[in-house]
C-alpha cells in the first residue's frame, strides 16, 4: 500500500493553504483533506482516502497552471491598496517593508532578531522536538508588520512623519 507520513501530509496542507491565497480555486478542495486531518492517522493511504488523492491530484494541475500563468496582483486585491508592504521570516529574526499607495507614508523598513529562548525551540533537522514552526514564524512576522505599520498611521489614515 502507498501512502505517506501523516506530519509529511499536515506540512503539504499547511504549504497548500499558502498558495489558496493566489490559487482561490483550491481553496474549494480542502474538504477531503480536512478529514484526513481530523482523523490524524499515522500514515496516509491513498486508496483508503480516494478523495483526499483525488484533491491532491486537482491541487497538482492548478499549481502546473499557475506556473504557466501567473494570478496578477489586481485579480487578489480589488482596488487600489492604501499602503503597499511585504514581511518574511526566518529562524534569526523577522523583517519587512511598507511603502505608500494612495496613502501617504514614509518609507519603513523593520526588522527584529527572536530571542534566543524562542529561536532554540525552532523545528529544524538537528533540533526535530522543537514546537515552533518557520510557518509560526512567518505568522508572527506578518502581525509584527501589521503593527508597524498601525505605529506609523493613526487612526484617521494619516501618517506620521510625513508632511500632508
Amino acid at each position: 500500500m502507498k501512502g505517506v507520513q501523516f506530519k509529511r501530509f499536515e506540512k503539504l496542507n499547511g504549504k497548500l493553504r499558502h498558495a489558496s491565497i493566489a490559487v482561490s480555486a483550491g481553496k474549494y478542495l480542502f474538504g477531503p483533506l480536512n478529514r484526513i486531518l481530523a482523523i490524524k492517522p499515522k500514515t496516509v493511504f491513498w486508496s483508503r482516502c480516494p478523495g483526499a488523492k483525488a484533491a491532491l491530484t486537482d491541487w497538482w494541475q492548478l499549481l502546473l497552471e499557475t506556473a504557466r500563468e501567473p494570478t496578477h496582483v489586481r485579480e487578489l486585491v480589488l482596488g487600489l491598496v492604501d499602503w503597499k508592504g511585504t514581511f518574511d521570516a526566518l529562524g534569526e529574526g523577522a523583517g519587512g517593508v511598507w511603502l505608500p499607495g494612495i496613502q501617504k507614508i514614509a518609507p519603513v523598513v523593520w526588522r527584529l532578531w527572536w530571542p534566543q529562548a524562542i529561536r532554540s525551540r525552532l523545528v529544524t533537522f538537528d533540533n526535530p522536538n522543537g514546537d515552533i514552526t518557520n510557518s509560526d514564524f512567518e505568522m508572527a512576522a506578518e502581525m509584527l508588520g501589521w503593527l508597524v505599520l498601525k505605529g506609523s498611521v493613526d487612526t484617521l489614515g494619516t501618517c506620521r512623519g510625513v508632511q500632508q
